[in-house]
Parts: structure tokens; sequence; C-alpha cells
């Protein structure tokens, strides 16, 4: 198949090797723009994404911001990821779709999301992949989920205290947290340095990713659940 110049799915292929190093298999293309037509249709009967950016260029750009937390974090073969507030699907479907090794766990509490997702993970084939259907807080009573994941990643669920306060007892022992934030994150972790706790935490690392072509500046905050 050509594509031209100005192609979408080339543009996003480029910007994915340039800035991230990743390739992008024929298998992988095919289920990106798969995923990218469902969801604009999808997007016209539920909110997705925002109706006012809901080109495929745009859709590619939430693809890409997704996919920086393979520039931000080195991801062991098979490991286990929970997604918080999974929405649209962002970041674990790009993730998914861009190594099939990871088992991914999304929770979405609105039910139309869910079935999206769940039609998602039909369609694209995606194995080792599962949605709840709940909020974070009763999730914690069940014991097959606590303590279980080597990441937990949260893309726009809220605020970084309510974020690690949902994330902190699903991680493993040495767990990271993985939060997407925009240049509000600083005052966000004075907020929760701030209030007193018991949690066993620490901050990894912030690592700061651009994507010149796309607009994207985004900071990743990696906190680290220690013994």
């Amino acid at each position: 198949m050509k594509h031209s110049e100005t192609d979408p799915l080339e543009k996003f292929a480029r910007s994915l090797k340039e800035h991230l190093g990743l390739d992008l298999s024929l298998k992988s293309q095919k289920k990106f723009k798969l995923y990218l037509e469902e969801l604009l249709s999808w997007n016209k009967r539920i909110n997705l994404i925002s109706r006012k950016k809901d080109k495929p260029e745009d859709v590619y750009r939430h693809f890409l911001d997704s996919l920086l937390i393979f520039k931000a974090v080195k991801i062991p073969e098979s490991a286990k990821i929970l997604d918080l507030g999974s929405g649209a699907g962002f970041p674990a479907i790009p993730m998914k779709i861009l190594r099939e090794d990871l088992k991914i766990t999304m929770v979405e509490s609105i039910r139309k999301k869910v079935l999206f997702l769940k039609k998602m993970i039909e369609l694209l084939e995606l194995k080792d992949t599962t949605v709840f259907q709940d909020r974070t807080e009763k999730l914690q009573s069940r014991s097959e989920l606590t303590e279980s994941f080597d990441f937990v990643t949260a893309k726009a669920f809220g605020k970084l205290k309510q974020t690690i306060y949902a994330a902190y007892p699903f991680l493993k022992q040495r767990g990271v947290l993985v939060a997407y934030k925009g240049s509000a994150y600083r005052s966000e972790i004075i907020e929760f340095l701030r209030e007193p706790k018991d949690l066993r935490l620490q901050i990894k690392d912030i690592k700061f990713l651009e994507i010149p072509e796309y607009e994207i500046e985004r900071f990743l905050v990696l906190i680290e659940k220690t013994s």
C-alpha cells in the first residue's frame, strides 16, 4: 500500500522512529489504523476525545503521547501493567499494540467507555488484556489485583495526589507509577509532599519529552514503591 507524504499514519510512524526509536511493523500499522477508525466512529456517539480535535492527526497525537513511556522507562518483557481511568484506551492500548508481550489491565468507571474498550480488545485481538468497569477504590479489595503490578499508568486520571493514593495498593514492591503530567506537575508534587502520609514511596525520576511536530510537551513523573 502506497502512502503520500502527508499520510497521517506515515507521519506517525516517522515520528515514532525519530523521537522514540520505535519501529512500526505492518501488523502494528494495521492495528493502529483500525483503532483510529473505530475511535472516530464511536466518538460521534460517546465522548472519547474532544470533537474539536478528532481528525486522524489528532488521534495519532494521542497515540504518540501514550507511547512516550517507552522512552522514559525500561519495561521488562511480560510486565504487568494497570492503567487507571483508561477512557479511550490511552496509554494502555497503544502500548499493547506495540508490545504484545505486556499484560494489561484497564480500569474505567463509565460503562459506555468500557464497552468501547472491550470492543477494541476483541477487534485488535489483544491477548492478556482485560478491563474492569469500576472505581479504583472498589478494586482495592480484590486480592488478585493488590500488590500485583510492575507498573501503574495514569494519563488523565486526576491530580498527582489522587493518582498516587489510587495506584499505591496495586503496585508490587519496587513497582513504578508512571503519571503523565503537564507543566503543573511541580505544584502537584508539592501539594502531595505537604500532606502527612504513611506510604513507602520515592520519586524515581521526572522525564521531560517533546515531539514538536505534534506539539507534544509532556512530563512523566516516575514514583517507585519502596520496601
